[in-house]
């Protein structure tokens, strides 16, 4: 299809003419954007105090302060590292296609000269995961940079990202009618599978053509982001955001934070009181002064009658007349409060945060775990990488449509076979093995693990993925330390348990030389055999055991002299 005029029209100066999920899309967008951005949620503290006067709220939106914001941002950076995952792998195809220039293959454009972001895989996670996050329902549109290319150029296509908000329509796989900022001038685009049309609004309700060419692809090059299923509406699926999980216990925490501001303010510092039956001369104790034939209130004592006082004046009390009451002593005091209920608000605020962590099963991000509260649990690792997994999947999905639409702009007029098209598109691997833990976290995983007694295989497994985790170190030690990890044949013995079990003959004198020696006999063999790493573990242990032997001997032989001496 393409948009006749009329319907072109129709859609620019109808502005109710909005499809039928704008509105629950925007909605669930907003619900974590609120948090990710740092908006202040205007509505939610409506609702959590409908009646407080337009004073208190404003003075709410004042003091606001994004509580939340470092909550989403601290799991987002966490999903970083699925690009670090050591199967993490875009493969392409060993042979080029002989009509494709050696510069300009897909290879060269996707991964070295990605416009802005040098590669794909950039893009997506510096721009797309961000998106993906917050609006599951955003549309992402690839279009060549410019359609002006010369007849021996290739088009530089590019993704275009259209957030809940800024799309007017939407059918998958037909059409997309969406808006975009761009120096100033809002422009529309009104894409289908037969046409890619653009207006660009010059003044308010005044439109202009720019661009009006058909659709070389025979197919809409665009498709809706995805998260976690919540409904279909009129043919299109409806997706709440990765972090949906996160709201609730995200939006408690904003409502308990700003009761608590409120609460700071009002009762937790003291109260100054001081004596005073001076009458304010001004107004003889009355507490108003007349205004020609009106009595308005007194400017010097606020109304009250009597005289004000201040930090840096002295407080002066009259001697009591007969039958008063004399001043109290000392004449002024403090009216101390109860300051409990704002520890406890904190201590909640941080619970919040914690499960909202806990929830997208990130709750080792903790910047203060809550070992002691009660509510702290242990990371179940299988939660944590089927997340990351399904999160992996989401954007790799993204990553093969993106990767189809640049192939198909690029080479559809060279090469118009699409079977032979597709044999160009790289091999994208879903990860499975995560290094979403920190080092801090894996430290006090492996002494609970050590103090339990867990077995020996499983520990060096752990210390493993610790070192892997301290990427500052140079290769070479890390290198080291992983092999002296994997050929300890005593890993969670300490010295004295070693001494212990070698003197009642628990283990043997080889295994354990070796086990007091690894680091040194490690950084021997890795400086004698240059392919040590590669070797079969069995040729490894043997080559241990060979220097373990010599240390022996050596020993048995000292002994032997100083016996016939």
């Amino acid at each position: 299809m393409k948009f006749t005029p009329q319907q072109i029209t129709d859609y620019l100066t109808d502005k109710t003419k909005i499809y039928a999920q704008h509105k629950t899309t925007c909605e669930l967008a907003y619900k974590v954007e609120v948090h990710s951005a740092g908006i202040y949620p205007e509505k939610m503290m409506d609702e959590r105090r409908p009646h407080e006067s337009e004073e208190t709220k404003e003075y709410r939106e004042k003091i606001f302060v994004p509580i939340t914001k470092d909550v989403p941002a601290r799991v987002l950076s966490s999903l970083q590292k699925i690009r670090k995952s050591d199967d993490w792998l875009i493969q392409y195809p060993a042979e080029i296609n002989p009509r494709i220039a050696d510069e300009e293959t897909l290879y060269e454009y996707c991964e070295e000269y990605f416009p802005d972001f040098e590669s794909v895989t950039n893009y997506m996670f510096n721009v797309y995961m961000p998106m993906l996050s917050v609006d599951g329902n955003a549309i992402c549109l690839v279009l060549p940079k410019t359609f002006e290319v010369k007849e021996n150029e290739y088009y530089k296509p590019v993704a275009h990202l259209f957030k809940s908000e800024q799309v007017i329509d939407y059918k998958a796989g037909e059409y997309l009618i969406a808006w975009h900022e761009q120096d100033d001038v809002r422009k529309y685009i009104f894409a289908t599978d037969e046409s890619i049309q653009i207006y660009a609004e010059v003044e308010r309700n005044e439109y202009v053509n720019v661009l009006d060419i058909p659709n070389s692809l025979g197919y809409l090059p665009a498709f809706r982001l995805g998260g976690r299923y919540l409904e279909m509406r009129s043919g299109n699926i409806i997706y709440e955001s990765i972090f949906a999980p996160m709201i609730p216990y995200l939006d408690e925490c904003v409502r308990e934070y700003s009761d608590m501001q409120a609460e700071v303010v009002q009762h937790i510092h003291s109260e100054k009181w001081m004596w005073s039956n001076q009458e304010c001369k001004t107004c003889s104790g009355i507490g108003k002064v007349k205004r020609g034939e009106r009595s308005v209130k007194c400017s010097d004592c606020k109304g009250a009658g009597v005289s004000s006082t201040s930090p840096y004046t002295n407080i002066v009390v009259k001697a009591p007349l007969a039958g008063q009451t004399g001043a109290p002593i000392p004449p002024a005091g403090y009216i101390t409060k109860d300051t409990g209920i704002v520890t406890i608000q904190n201590q909640r605020i941080k619970e919040h945060k914690y499960n909202a962590l806990a929830s997208v099963n990130h709750q080792f991000l903790d910047a203060v775990p809550l070992t002691n509260s009660g509510v702290a649990k242990a990371v179940d690792r299988d939660e944590l990488n089927t997340f990351a997994n399904w999160v992996a999947e989401l954007l790799v999905a993204g990553m093969d449509k993106i990767y189809m639409f640049i192939n198909d702009w690029r080479y559809s007029l060279i090469i118009p076979d699409a079977v032979k098209r597709k044999e160009l598109l790289p091999d994208i691997n879903v990860p499975t093995r995560f290094e979403l833990l920190s080092s801090t976290y894996l430290i006090d995983e492996i002494k609970t693990a050590r103090d339990a007694g867990v077995s020996s295989v499983l520990l060096n497994s752990m210390e493993l993925e610790y070192a892997n985790k301290k990427t500052n170190m140079p290769q070479e030690v890390k290198e080291a330390m992983e092999q002296a990890i994997l050929l300890d044949p005593l890993p969670i013995m300490s010295s004295d348990d070693k001494l212990v079990a070698l003197q009642n003959k628990g283990i043997t004198n080889t295994d354990y030389v070796i086990s007091c020696n690894i680091n040194q006999f490690v950084k021997e063999a890795l400086i004698e055999i240059d392919n040590f790493i590669d070797l079969q573990y069995a040729e490894k242990m043997n080559i241990m055991k060979a220097k373990a032997l010599a240390i022996i001997t050596a020993n048995d032989t000292k002994q032997s002299i100083i016996e016939n001496v």
